[in-house]
């Protein structure tokens, strides 16, 4: 037997069509964001855009009145269709979005009110730039400082340090650096010196080398002074990698 007839496609009732047409409408519109109004506006339409004569300075003008909420013209009606569309909305739909300038010269032609708010924006901007930028190089002059006063710190104390972490060349055990280790802190650390004989038990050993790690630990001393923090920084690491060898070896 032959196939059923394939039935009409279901006529397209009047919300589908203007669902539909709206849809086609945003794709091919050419959309902004105005930075005074805080709204999307349109500026064109796509499929029109490559055969439109080039603006000139003085047809340019209106659009950007338009932009910025003035003027009556077409564009300006479609920049408050334009505005209730969020832009999510405009990504899924496939909108071009540019970017727009915001200068003294977009408070021209504007109501006292709107005026002020275009320059008080303008000085927000200029400041927050202008903090950012001293901010940036504080900070990398801050850094150059700590270079050149590590540099100096290092050289004085590395080879105290290197006494106290090697002997013959080779890293020293846990528990000799726990019981010499008042011998390279710092007066005020706080540390209190440990006997050998007072950590021979593996479980004390352990007691001390966690006390000491919290005394020396990067977060506990970032706020000291270079020397102090170098000190800590090497302690901390040669108590570690000791550390590492004594549970390994149980």
């Amino acid at each position: 037997p032959a196939p059923p007839p394939t039935p009409p496609p279901k006529p397209e009732t009047r919300i589908e069509r203007l669902q539909r047409e709206r849809m086609e409408r945003e794709k091919n519109q050419e959309k902004v964001w105005d930075e005074v109004d805080q709204r999307w506006v349109v500026i064109g339409d796509k499929r029109t855009r490559s055969i439109s004569p080039k603006p000139t300075a003085s047809s340019a003008a209106p659009p950007v009145n338009d932009l910025l909420g003035g003027g009556g013209g077409p564009t300006s009606g479609g920049s408050r269709r334009a505005s209730s569309a969020p832009p999510q909305q405009l990504e899924q739909v496939g909108a071009k979005v540019k970017g727009i300038k915001l200068d003294a010269s977009n408070a021209i032609g504007k109501s006292a009110a709107v005026a002020a708010g275009v320059h008080q924006r303008i000085k927000d901007m200029e400041d927050a730039q202008a903090k950012a930028k001293q901010e940036l190089i504080d900070r990398e002059s801050a850094k150059k400082r700590e270079a050149v006063e590590l540099d100096a710190v290092k050289s004085k104390l590395e080879p105290k340090l290197k006494a106290w972490c090697e002997e013959y060349g080779k890293k020293r055990q846990l528990r000799a650096l726990l019981s010499s280790l008042d011998k390279v802190l710092w007066e005020d650390s706080g540390w209190k010196p440990v006997n050998l004989g007072d950590i021979l038990d593996a479980r004390k050993a352990r007691k001390a080398y966690f006390k000491a790690s919290l005394k020396v630990h990067p977060d506990k001393t970032r706020d000291l002074d270079a020397e102090k923090r170098f000190i800590a920084s090497r302690v901390f690491d040669a108590l570690s990698q000791a550390n590492a060898e004594f549970e390994a070896k149980g």
